[in-house]
């Protein structure tokens, strides 16, 4: 599995995104090419057009200015590029272009809500059922300070891979194969068995442990 191109949609001001660290982490890793996306609203656009700034100048500016803010913060940064998109009104919407017109191979980004009816956020609960590629969502880090910046360096420790056979499963599986293999990370399998039914033979049930036995065995080969 090749990873050559990473889309990270990022606000302003950048550093109250996390998005953007983990992104910069998996395009070392992979050496790939790191494209930091922004989504202005047309109305901010149109607001400066009108005071006198040239359309595409309020573009390059934005785009320049996020650009050294990630320089600034980490040396080491990968090819980077900085593109900046009118949001339409559709953020979601935009997000899934851009990654299908660049070609990306995989998308970063955050999660801005939680709970049960929209775990991932509206944006990203979007992005995720429509992209043509990959998409990881990043949560709120229990590592940040009060201001929402991150104070320690974007790795994968632990990665748990929930599992059903499917060829969409397969597919997270090897990412998170190739994942852990990059950062030296554990990864842990795990496939829910349904509820027995009343008329399935016991017999089925009867083979849980066995099932239990082979699924670690195949967990420690990984």
């Amino acid at each position: 599995m090749r990873i050559e191109r990473i889309l990270c949609p990022v606000d302003l001001p950048s550093e109250s995104d996390e998005a953007w660290r983990y992104a910069v982490s998996l395009a070392r890793a992979y050496q790939a090419e790191l494209v930091l996306c922004h989504c202005a609203p047309e109305s901010r656009l149109i607001t400066s057009h009108a005071n006198g700034a040239a359309f595409d100048g309020v573009r390059k500016a934005l785009a320049d200015s996020l650009l050294r803010y990630v320089c600034r913060s980490d040396p080491t940064t990968p090819r980077c590029e900085v593109v900046v998109v009118d949001s339409g009104g559709d953020v979601g919407e935009t997000i899934v272009r851009t990654a299908r017109e660049r070609r990306t191979d995989l998308v970063v980004m955050r999660s801005r809500r939680s709970g049960v009816a929209t775990p991932l956020g509206s944006k990203a609960e979007q992005v995720s059922r429509t992209a043509s590629c990959p998409v990881l969502v990043i949560h709120p880090s229990e590592s940040s300070n009060g201001d929402g910046e991150a104070t320690s360096p974007a790795r994968f420790q632990r990665i748990l891979v929930s599992h059903d056979f499917s060829g969409s499963s397969e597919l997270a599986l090897s990412y998170a194969l190739s994942i852990a293999r990059r950062y030296k990370a554990e990864l842990h399998l795990m496939h829910v068995l349904p509820a027995p039914k009343e008329d399935e033979l016991e017999i089925v049930w009867n083979g849980q442990k066995k099932i239990k036995k082979n699924i670690n065995r195949a967990s420690a080969t990984y």
